[in-house]
């Protein structure tokens, strides 16, 4: 593939227009076609000229594209990779994918893009040649390409822009960095929708899921913000909130609507993913989502507590984030539009991820989920069929999704609901938006309440209610005498009669899991006591002695100062 011996060391160019001298086989002695791809000459000396005429050459491919310091191009995902890819990180078969473009791979498309000349010292003259090894080796990790364009994601059904115009026409979308890939065939988008159109659009996005016993309306707003924010992502200029589905039973249907969004963004149904007990396999999925330029991730039955650092990180994340690649150490900063789906049962949401999410609940009735009658369908034809409804009826929703966004920015953007801080220019457009075609505001389905409880901090007020009858005199305990304290060696042995102290050291090992007949780890719950250090909780909160000797911390529990003439809830 490379050239050899002394040609790897004459590495200056030069460029000019070429014609192919080879004669196509072709009825009625067809001319051959004019080859207009530019000469690039092997000479010695000035290699870096030859990469720059060749990244020039490389901008007439309109498969090239860079991301994230990378040369990628698009590819769509065959049976045997979904497969292959399994839990880590499951893609539906034929989804278009972001893929990092191998140097063989460079290679090839170099030559398609422009013609190689070396200079032969028998014939004296100029023969064709391969790119030299170093040349493509260089364009591949330059980092950075002039001309080349940069990619932002994939999209499969026409989008809005951040200035309200639909992308309708297919290829690369200059505006936006996205790349139009249609997979089926979609009617135009009204360009002035009026709001009795918005609101007939409206209508038929809710009767997708007219069906889900919701608990409230806003419940069914969570699902059709969701549908909208996906098929907008490339409008919003900011961070998306997460979107959950809760059920109180399994079989209700809660993992059936995040896939009844994906269908009508996407075509396809499927695309679900395991959640992660484990923070590294989390951050892996991530990393893999992330370098896919993936536009959701679907959680599917969560268990657990939903929301850790990397997660919440990510779905606060304005147009980047830094996380570890997959099969490396390193963390890297990559572009991030990916919109975060989720379902399970009763699923609890951490105290750092609650403001982030939107949660829908459905409640069904009966023990048994599918006991329900077909008299209580308004659409018993669709039951078991919702997918296949919603794919054969794809094009028309899209169309109404995208009317009711245009029609509500045709009336110039009326202000409709409150704020979500850190998701401020989605909620002025997605709730928005529904709210003004007459639909119910998500925003009322913040995860408030028992919904949102952390058990940390439900632990640590645990302890500050408790501090006091073991510091009455406000002294301060140290970590190790606290321990000392609570865990003596006859409590451990089961030898120790009832203290009232039972729940203190219950909340202690919840902060810190211990083991049956052990102590607490000491330097765990300091760290502990350090990340609470000056929160209130209940009115109260922990805090440090000041003047600590010898590296000793020691530990006082008192009353959050409040201002004159506000209650405090500590007693």
């Amino acid at each position: 593939m490379s050239s050899h011996g002394d040609d790897e060391e004459r590495l200056a160019i030069q460029a000019e227009p070429g014609v192919g001298t080879g004669r196509a086989l072709a009825p009625r002695r067809a001319r051959p076609a004019r080859d207009t791809r530019p000469t690039i000459r092997i000479e010695t000396g000035e290699p870096h000229r030859a990469v720059d005429l060749a990244i020039e050459a490389l901008r007439n491919d309109g498969d090239l594209y860079q991301r994230d310091g990378m040369l990628v191009h698009v590819t769509p995902t065959s049976e045997d990779e979904s497969t292959r890819i399994g839990r880590k990180r499951s893609i539906a078969q034929g989804t278009p994918q972001i893929v990092a473009m191998a140097t063989p791979i460079l290679h090839v498309r170099i030559t398609a893009q422009s013609r190689w000349e070396r200079f032969d010292e028998r014939k004296g003259e100029y023969v064709k040649a391969e790119p030299p090894d170093r040349v493509v080796k260089a364009i591949a990790t330059r980092k950075d390409w002039p001309g080349i364009r940069r990619l932002l994601g994939i999209l499969e059904a026409p989008s809005l822009r951040s200035d309200g115009t639909v992308i309708e026409e297919p290829g690369y979308d200059n505006e936006t960095g996205y790349r139009y890939i249609p997979n089926t065939v979609f009617p135009p988008v009204p360009q002035f929708p009026a709001q009795d159109e918005a609101l007939a659009a409206l209508a038929q996005l809710e009767d997708v899921f007219i069906d889900f016993p919701y608990v409230a309306d806003a419940d069914r707003s969570v699902a059709i913000a969701a549908l909208l924010t996906l098929i907008a992502r490339p409008a919003i200029d900011g961070a998306t909130p997460a979107f959950l589905f809760d059920s109180n039973a399994p079989g209700s249907g809660k993992s059936l609507q995040a896939s009844a969004i994906v269908a009508v963004a996407t075509g396809r149904p499927g695309g679900n993913q395991s959640y992660p007990e484990d923070p590294n396999e989390l951050d892996k999925i991530l990393g893999a989502v992330a370098l896919e330029g993936a536009r959701f991730v679907n959680f599917d039955n969560i268990v657990g507590r939903f929301g850790r650092g990397t997660l919440d990180r990510c779905i606060s994340a304005v147009d980047s984030v830094s996380l570890r690649v997959l099969g490396k150490s390193e963390q890297r900063t990559m572009p991030w539009r990916t919109v975060i789906l989720g379902s399970g049962n009763n699923i609890e949401v951490g105290a750092d991820a609650y403001r982030r999410v939107l949660l829908g609940r459905i409640n069904t009735p009966y023990e048994d989920a599918e006991q329900r009658p077909m008299s209580d369908y308004k659409h018993p034809e669709r039951y078991g069929r919702l997918l296949d409804h919603v794919i054969a009826k794809r094009p028309s929703l899209i169309v109404a999704a995208l009317t009711l966004l245009r029609a509500f920015i045709v009336a110039g953007r009326p202000a409709q609901v409150g704020t979500m801080a850190g998701f401020e220019r989605w909620a002025e457009l997605v709730p928005a938006a529904i709210v003004w075609a007459g639909g119910a505001d998500p925003l009322r389905c913040r995860p408030v309440g028992e919904a949102n409880h952390d058990p940390k901090r439900d632990a640590m007020r645990t302890i500050l209610e408790s501090w006091s009858r073991l510091d009455s005199l406000g002294q301060g305990l140290t970590i190790r005498s606290l321990i000392e304290l609570l865990f003596t060696k006859e409590r451990l042995r089961g030898e120790a009669a009832p203290d009232g102290f039972e729940d203190m050291r219950a909340a202690i090992q919840d902060l810190v899991p211990t083991r049956p007949g052990q102590q607490p780890d000491a330097k765990k719950l300091g760290d502990q006591f350090r990340h609470a250090r000056g929160r209130n909780v209940g009115g109260r909160m922990i805090d440090a002695v000041a003047g600590a000797q010898r590296g000793v911390t020691r530990w006082v529990v008192c009353a959050v100062p409040v201002p004159a003439g506000e209650p405090t809830t500590a007693r």
